[in-house]
């Protein structure tokens, strides 16, 4: 399938311009990858769901510092899960977003 669009610039007049914008059949096929993908994760997300349906819970009478590691302890499960779903491109963004925080971070407690 190829798309026709008009080139706007100011060095060079409006012509109209060709861009291949791919066969059904390649978009199917990403279709099916990024569907494969996402089935993938949904049968790695319902073993968690069930674990922590089964998680054992803490008495109410439990004391603060029990319940803030159980709390602590869940969080880190979820991260962990997070980022083993991550792809590359994720990953490299979260890096990014992180470096720029930490600079900011050591600013302020400066």
């Amino acid at each position: 399938m190829t798309l026709i669009y008009l080139r706007i610039s100011s060095h060079s007049p409006s012509a109209p311009s060709k861009t291949n914008v791919g066969t059904p059949f390649s978009s199917f096929s990403e279709n099916s990858s990024t569907r494969r993908e996402i089935d993938t994760q949904a049968v790695q997300i319902f073993p968690l769901e069930n674990a922590l349906r089964d998680r054992p819970l803490l008495p109410s009478d439990a004391p603060e510092s029990e319940k803030d590691k159980l709390i602590i302890r869940k969080l880190e499960i979820i991260v962990k899960a997070y980022e083993d779903n991550l792809g590359e491109r994720l990953r490299a963004v979260r890096e990014v977003v992180e470096s720029e925080w930490q600079v900011r971070l050591d600013e302020k407690v400066k």
